[in-house]
């Protein structure tokens, strides 16, 4: 398949969740009655159903630009918030938040969380480039670890299966 392929079947799937996630909710809701303009689905479209679907897309788009960006910063294509500690950081600020003060409101404890977040992504970055020099000064040790590791998992089977 092409690009443009790839990325029409993309737009259609995602129209498609889109109208299902419209659909799907606690509250009886018909299309034929807003066609109609009976009852109050019109109503419950404009002010539940679709400001909830427009959030989600959003925070989908805004979670995939910063996977982007971190890929990117990193030069690493398989990077994700959790692997570098920013998931991680992100909760212990709302943990934090929650435990010291927990009288604010929702809003300011997301905006302690976000920050936590972002420091936590800075700390782990500055640990990765001091680990790049260090990683090409002692290179060498680390080339020794993986055969010593190999070497001490077969001693490890041999002697349990001897022990047999």
């Amino acid at each position: 398949l092409s690009p443009f392929s790839i990325n029409l079947l993309a737009l259609m799937s995602m129209l498609g969740l889109v109208l299902v996630s419209v659909s799907i909710g606690i509250s009886d809701f018909s299309w034929a009655n807003i066609w109609q303009g009976q009852d109050n689905s019109l109503q419950l479209l404009m002010t539940s159903r679709l400001p909830r679907t427009l959030a989600i897309v959003l925070t989908g788009a805004s979670v995939a630009v910063a996977g982007m960006t971190m890929q990117v910063v990193l030069k690493n294509r398989f990077v994700e918030p959790s692997m570098i500690g920013t998931t991680q950081s992100a909760a212990l600020g709302i943990l934090l938040a929650s435990l010291l003060l927990p009288q604010i409101s929702t809003f300011f404890k997301m905006g302690i969380s976000t920050a936590f977040a972002l420091v936590g992504m800075l700390i782990f970055m500055r640990l990765i480039r001091r680990l790049a020099l260090f990683w090409q000064r002692f290179n060498f040790i680390f080339e020794l670890i993986i055969p010593a590791q190999a070497l001490w998992t077969a001693i490890n089977i041999i002697g349990f299966l001897l022990r047999r």
